[in-house]
């Protein structure tokens, strides 16, 4: 059964529809105003019911409306995966696959577990009933931050990282001329995908035991760059030489 709770503000008022399952809250929200009969906005969101009181009330629920994100099934996030080739891309084009809540729940295949959040200040999903650990996701490395010949062992670390069943794309690229002091070097354009045993292990290092205020972003740079020494989840940085361009 949906239930169905409303909010009167002048000449507006909300609507909010949820219906709860397996533990999570599907969450509807609709916005009219005057007399329209056709809401200006709705927006869709999961909750975990433990966050909630036992009995929910409109007021319960925007409390937790903070927790607002984009939310996927997992085969969504798989496709939106196998396309991914750069970063920036992939995130600005995450909106393409949100799932409705309400209507994703009233599936009869409806399976908690595959409920994906998108925690867009941190650029992680996390599976919305056990969110302790962040899925593993893709990680882009180019020219920035990522491995360029006058840097590295070149031809050693991309024999190395092609070899490696955490690396699922590499090429060999050029820097543009636009970077005029590095220009025409050849660099790695790089997509990692961790196993969510080796993820784990970076975030209890870094999220429980440095107790790092930014560990999300600790996590990236420990893939890839050499100044991270303690940890290296591609053994590649032993292929690291420094800056080589006086040599």
């Amino acid at each position: 059964m949906i239930k169905t709770l409303c909010t009167k503000k002048r000449t507006s008022y909300t609507q909010v529809r949820f219906k709860e399952r397996d533990g999570l809250v599907a969450v509807e929200v609709s916005s009219f105003v005057d007399d329209k009969q056709m809401p200006e906005s709705i927006t869709s969101y999961f909750l975990n019911r433990t966050v909630l009181p036992k009995r929910i009330t409109t007021r319960s629920i925007f409390v937790k409306k903070r927790m607002r994100g984009l939310y996927y099934t997992k085969p969504q996030l798989v496709k939106l995966w196998a396309s991914f080739n750069n970063g920036s891309d992939f995130f600005n084009h995450l909106s393409d696959g949100k799932t409705n809540a309400l209507k994703q729940i009233h599936s009869p295949n409806f399976n908690p577990e595959n409920v994906i959040w998108f925690d867009g200040y941190c650029h992680m999903f996390y599976r919305l009933c056990d969110p302790e650990f962040p899925m593993s996701r893709p990680y882009s490395f180019d020219y920035i931050g990522g491995i360029r010949e006058n840097e590295w062992d070149f031809d050693a670390a991309k024999k190395h990282l092609e070899d490696h069943p955490f690396v699922t794309s590499i090429k060999v690229n050029t820097i543009p001329y636009y970077q005029p002091d590095i220009c025409g070097l050849r660099f790695l354009d790089i997509t990692v995908l961790l196993s969510q045993d080796e993820l784990n292990k970076l975030v209890v290092y870094y999220r429980d035991e440095q107790k790092s205020e930014y560990w999300t972003t600790r996590i990236k740079d420990a893939i890839l760059s050499p100044y991270v020494k303690e940890v290296d989840p591609l053994g590649v940085k032993q292929f690291y030489r420094g800056d080589r361009r006086d040599d």
